[in-house]
């Protein structure tokens, strides 16, 4: 079901699904992969906690163990949850989703691309949590969750609205973001999107 594969990229081992092939093309990209999280951690003033999901199989959380002091980060396919844990350490890792509320929801895995795991249902096996309801002061949310950032983003609207982290989201809804979260259009890394809160009200 696992096997070990060697990233020239990342220059180290991970544990991966067999059966995935897109995923672990897409991350070990020339000028993609490792450009992202650290483009991330460059532009971030503050380097306390970073929210990061979907955690897939930890590449990306592996890297934010190294440059920021806490990773809070979510995966709720198990099986990148258990090659999460494997490739992992010093991280805080949660087995569920976040979404808006507490709830269930039935997830979607395609198994030649473990990283497009998708929610097709408000209902279901899967837990939901929101960042709003953990007792956490984010510097920084990265949120690639195919299309659900808005959901979480309405689940985190009062730990935004304290903490006002960076938000880095491969899926944008600008008028939400910029409108009604006031935070600002910075740059676009890869797939994803940056955007700052520059003035606090």
């Amino acid at each position: 079901m696992y096997e070990t594969r060697y990233s020239k990229e990342w220059r180290k081992d991970y544990i991966w699904p067999k059966e995935d092939v897109h995923l672990w093309r897409h991350l070990n990209k020339e000028k993609y992969g490792r450009t992202v999280p650290q483009t991330v951690t460059d532009i971030s003033d503050k380097r306390g906690v970073i929210i990061q999901a979907g955690g897939a199989c930890g590449i990306y959380a592996d890297y934010y163990s190294k440059t920021f002091g806490k990773v809070w980060t979510f995966e709720p396919d198990p099986d990148n949850f258990h090659c999460l844990k494997e490739n992992t350490k010093n991280v805080i890792a949660f087995s569920c989703a976040l979404g808006k509320e507490l709830g269930k929801v039935t997830m979607h895995n395609d198994r030649k691309n473990f990283g497009a795991t998708h929610v097709v249902k408000e209902d279901g096996p899967t837990r939901v949590l929101t960042i709003d309801s953990m007792s956490v002061y984010p510097d920084v949310i990265h949120l690639d969750v195919e299309g659900y950032e808005t959901n979480i983003l309405k689940g985190a609207t009062d730990t935004i609205k304290k903490c006002s982290p960076i938000l880095v989201l491969e899926t944008v809804d600008e008028k939400y973001v910029v409108g009604e979260l006031g935070y600002t259009y910075i740059k676009k890394i890869g797939a994803d999107s940056i955007f700052k809160r520059l003035s606090v009200t």
